[in-house]
């Protein structure tokens, strides 16, 4: 059976758990903090004010003073939820402030009053912020609208309950020798403590420790909320990376919380004055309340404020969250407050102000939402925080101003006027935030549309995007049948290699063209394995080419240095040597910008490929031994620099957006050609400074034996990446030409053009080739490929016959016992869900791989699982054994993915399949010890440890917990299920972790905040694969107990 999306059912049964085990308890949390913090109000006009002697501006200083104290410790209150939970943090919270609360109740003078509301608010700090992310830790952004709306109906009927409960109080005037208002506040403050000590046992942290979900709720919960916080710092972390500094510097941050400063000062107006205006109603409009009236009255617009509010958030749930929820209540808002006072009768009053309310109170569970859209981790912490503390200094403002103003003109006109102005203010940035960061929408057609960065989208026409690389391929070696023929994994000459000479084999990702296929011919390589786009080819690709190209004299493999390259093109040289041919690898490291003189061998291979390609391929031609190619590609690679700078980031095949873009009127400096973004930024420049930057830079770095430039001859190659024109590469070549001949070098045939490429990406790179006598003999040498000629050479004369490829005999399935034959359904079962969990993350684990990497990452995963599962399901249909299925899908992954993932991935399966066996029943002890191996493998080949930012850093905890689950006797089910939860957790902590391996290693500092992606696809797949062993625990697993 294959394995699909979590239901509908499962997704609706854990929301609504939620929603019932966990909003009612911390709303009424929040009701109660609500209640605390607005009992002064109702204190002051009903005795308080008199017997301290407060007038309104003491009172207004008295009620925002409150602020003051909460925004102290607000921030490093979050940032210690973050760190301890919000169990013991909010637990805390309340305890602490149900104390200071109590001691209003024998306050005597404004100073004590003052004291205890600085100090109320210090012991509050960080609740509603925390609140709302510990909240936003339980359910999904789609869902989060109408939860947070659910928790935000306890402030208007904290008033609509709490006014009349109050006003009850205070009538106890006399009870325990206490006036009525310190009555209302000794039994106010008492609820706090106690709901604090309930929180310690009652509240979870996080939804893997919910013991009241179903194994699937949690795994869906755990999963979608993971996937969620890596697209969060993914496709939108410029703003917020997870760290502190980042989520301070966000100008979006900043906006939201001038935002919320409008909605909290209308909000705060209104909280601590209602009361006292309308206790003013006796005197405005001749009119008698009692006290329990007014509570009553004060009442009034809180009712209709939580019926809008409940239905309002609703509407944005249902149709999804747009600017005008949140902006439209504030219009609304700021429109209707200041015409309160002009009503001739406390009625129409009322009724504009519960107008007022309602729009306070229907924006702003709304705007709640927005922040956690691209917030996650301590950057959510520190970020909700800071907006609240805008909040906050908006409380303090408005108190205290309100009442000034009120003092100091005699009416509430002025007050009301500054409430309108700031609520418009919100609406006004709230329009401007949306324009300038619009939100992702659904998209129905799978059709790429042009990317936004202003140049054109190479890739229009495709079919699938999957297949795209292959479809390619096969167009090109039909078009060009005169200088190649295709065999599996790529091209070679069209003749055959001439006995006794050395075949030059070179290859890489797809995505190059020219590279790596328009460079076959005769003069250049012999063949060239081509890979998936921006991803290596398999070493089984490679293998095939070279034995076909092989004339006896051994092979060379040539590649840019990239982990995927190396680790594949290493082992196609190792299984050549066990074919018994004579194979080398060498890897073309020259882009100056990916790494220091002092450590060139971690440089990037760029355009630099063909001049070293080149060298290489003249020699072998010229009938040089395998050991003399080897040191002229040494010796041409060790002369050569480049250097890139791009206008616009490259667009995949279906991919909607580029992989990176640039701000306008600047340009990225020191590019990859795999859509990885730049080491920095400069202003966009003429062309002849652009020829300038490019010159200057690769000056700064000779061969050693070069004590300078002047007299030194170079080959020159100014590439085009992609999208840039070839009068575009004239005009930045004609200064580059005079800039070299200043410094007295002397170009030898230069090459303008596109010739190592990286799609659509508007950007140039300049290469030097410094050369000695036999280089550029080598340099000067004719060739005639597809795309690169230079010379005459007679016309080649295609083999006659065009035989197929090579193929290895599909090898028969070994036999198998029944036990693990019957274990071979739940390894197919597992693949299943992998591909199934693969292709619905494709793009999010696209994004991710795109902060600092090459964004190939989904495509690679996708291709891999998919041709695992097909593998699988094959082996499994002809009687295959657990182990022989995990071994043909880990050949058919690496084969069909590529690139540096390909190569662990079947290390992972081939590691499993070992342990497992064909013969025996798999148990969960053989699990566990191929888990281990598997660490091991992929430690080995891929030689990352714990730390580098890799997949490392979840399979090690993964397969350690599952090992240590096992040894203490768990199920399987139960091991592995606490295995993916460390993997869950291990992903998400690499967010805080710099590369040291891979592409990414040259962007460390942009991949700060966001998730490795081969190590949160790791532990999706986790995930999944224990959704697998739920729902199979007996049938296909019966030994899971040792």
């Amino acid at each position: 059976m294959g394995a699909q999306a979590p239901s509908a059912a499962v997704e609706r049964t854990a929301i609504k758990k939620v929603s019932v085990r966990l909003v009612p308890f911390v709303a009424l949390m929040f009701f109660v903090n609500y209640l605390d913090r607005t009992a002064v109000s109702f204190a002051e006009p009903n005795g308080m004010g008199q017997d301290l002697a407060l007038t309104a501006a003491q009172f207004g200083f008295a009620s925002g003073i409150f602020f003051l104290g909460y925004i102290v410790l607000e921030v490093p209150s979050n940032m210690a939820l973050h760190r301890f939970g919000a169990r013991r943090w909010l637990a805390r919270i309340m305890v602490t402030w149900g104390i200071v609360s109590l001691l209003f109740t024998w306050v005597s003078s404004s100073g004590q009053l003052y004291t205890l509301r600085f100090l109320l608010g210090v012991a509050e700090a960080g609740f509603f912020p925390g609140a709302i992310l510990f909240l936003s830790q339980w359910v999904p952004s789609r869902h989060r609208t109408k939860i947070l709306g659910l928790f935000y109906l306890a402030q208007p009927l904290t008033t609509v309950f709490g006014a009349p409960l109050a006003g009850w109080l205070i009538g106890r005037h006399g009870l325990f020798g206490l006036e009525g208002w310190r009555v209302m506040f000794l039994f106010v403050s008492l609820p706090a403590i106690v709901l604090g000590v309930v929180a310690w046992f009652y509240l979870i942290d996080k939804p893997a420790d919910a013991k009241w979900l179903t194994p699937a709720e949690r795994d869906w919960l755990t999963a979608e909320l993971a996937a969620e916080n890596a697209r969060k710092t993914g496709h939108e972390g410029q703003h917020a990376k997870g760290d502190l500094k980042r989520a301070f510097t966000s100008g979006r941050v900043w906006t939201l919380a001038v935002v919320y400063f409008g909605f909290v000062y209308g909000l705060y107006a209104l909280a601590f004055f209602l009361p006292t205006i309308i206790n003013g109603f006796q005197e405005q409009y001749d009119t008698t309340f009692s006290v329990m009236d007014k509570a009553w009255i004060t009442a009034i617009p809180y009712l209709p404020a939580a019926v809008v509010l409940f239905f309002w958030t609703r509407h944005a749930t249902r149709h999804g969250t747009r600017t005008w929820h949140v902006a439209g209540p504030a219009v609304v808002g700021g429109l209707s407050i200041p015409l309160a006072l002009y009503m001739g009768s406390p009625t129409a009053t009322v009724a504009v102000i519960t107008v007022t309310a309602c729009a306070i109170f229907a924006a702003l569970p709304v705007f709640w939402s927005v922040p956690s859209r691209f917030l996650t981790g301590a950057a959510a912490a520190a970020g909700i925080a800071l907006i609240n503390t805008a909040g906050n200094i908006a409380g303090f403002a408005s108190s205290y101003i309100t009442g000034w103003l009120k003092d100091w003109t005699g009416a509430y006109y002025v007050p009301l006027y500054l409430v309108g102005f700031f609520m418009l203010l919100s609406a006004v940035l709230m329009i401007r935030l949306a324009t300038r960061h619009p939100p992702p929408h659904r998209r129905t057609d799978p059709r790429p549309r042009a990317p936004d960065h202003g140049g054109p989208a190479m890739t229009r026409l495709f079919n699938d995007p999957a297949a795209f690389a292959d479809e390619a391929l096969e167009g090109f070696a039909a078009a060009h049948r005169r200088w190649v023929r295709p065999v599996t994994g790529g091209v070679v000459r069209a003749t055959r290699t001439p006995a006794g000479q050395v075949a030059v084999v070179i290859g890489g990702g797809s995505g190059h063209y020219p590279a790596f296929s328009g460079l076959v011919g005769r003069g250049l390589a012999h063949g060239a394995a081509v890979g998936n786009v921006f991803a290596s080819p398999s070493a089984q690709q490679i293998r095939s080419v070279a034995r076909a190209a092989h004339g006896g004299a051994g092979v060379l493999l040539m590649y840019g240095n990239y982990a995927g390259d190396v680790l594949h093109f290493g082992q196609a040289a190792e299984r050549l040597a066990a074919d018994g041919i004579d194979a080398r690898t060498f890897a073309v490291a020259d882009d100056m910008a990916s790494a220091g003189p002092d450590e060139s061998a971690e440089r990037r291979g760029i355009a630099g490929d063909l001049p070293v390609f080149k060298a290489a391929a003249a020699a072998a031609e010229q009938g040089l031994a395998l050991d003399d190619v080897v040191r002229v590609a040494e010796r041409a690679g060790a002369r050569t620099r480049s250097f890139g700078i791009a206008f616009s980031g490259c667009t995949l095949p279906g991919a909607d957006h580029p992989l990176f873009t640039v701000p306008e009127a600047r340009m990225a400096v020191g590019l990859g050609i795999h859509g990885e973004p730049g080491i920095g930024e400069e202003p966009l420049p003429t062309a002849d400074e652009a020829a300038r930057l490019l010159v200057d830079t690769l000056l700064q770095e000779l061969p050693e034996d070069a004590p300078g430039p002047r007299g030194q001859r170079a080959a020159v190659v100014l590439n085009g990446l992609g999208s840039v024109k070839y009068e575009e590469l004239f005009v930045v070549y004609r200064k580059v030409a005079a800039l070299l001949g200043e410094a007295g070098v002397e170009i030898v045939d230069p090459e303008v053009g596109e010739l190592v490429t990286s799609f659509d990406m508007a950007g140039v790179s300049l290469t030097l080739t410094w050369l000695d006598e036999e280089l550029e003999e080598l340099w000067r040498a004719p060739a005639d490929t597809p795309a690169f000629r230079k010379g005459t050479l007679d016309a080649p004369v295609p083999d006659a016959g065009e035989p197929s490829a090579e193929e290895d005999a599909d090898p028969a399935v070994p036999p198998a016992s029944e036990d693990s034959r019957h274990a071979a359904a739940t390894v197919l079962a597992a693949l299943e869900a992998v591909a199934a969990t693969v292709d619905t993350h494709v793009e999010e684990l696209g994004r991710i791989d795109a902060v600092a990497g090459d964004g190939d990452h989904g495509i690679g995963m996708r291709r891999g699982s998919t041709a695992a599962r097909g593998a699988a399901a094959d082996a499994h249909a002809r009687g295959a054994g657990a182990g022989t299925v995990l071994a043909r899908a880990a050949d058919a992954w690496a084969d069909r993915a590529g690139g540096t993932s390909g190569a662990l991935w079947g290390a992972i399966l081939r590691s499993l399949g070992t342990a497992l066996g064909d013969r025996e029943a798999p148990d969960a002890d053989r699990v566990a010890a191929g888990v281990t191996e598997a660490s091991a493998a992929v430690r080995r080949l891929g030689g990352a440890e714990v730390g580098d930012k890799t997949m490392v850093d979840v399979l090690v905890p993964f397969a350690e917990t599952l090992a240590a689950a096992v040894a203490d006797g768990q199920a399987l089910t139960d091991a592995w299920d606490r295995a993916a939860t460390s993997a869950t957790e291990a992903a998400a902590a690499t967010a805080a972790l710099l590369p040291r391996k891979g592409r990414a290693r040259p962007h460390a500092e942009k991949s700060l905040g966001t998730p490795d992606a081969g190590a949160h696809s790791l532990a999706l797949i986790t995930r999944a694969v224990h959704g697998v062993l739920i729902r199979r625990p007996h049938e296909d697993h019966p030994h899971d107990h040792h």
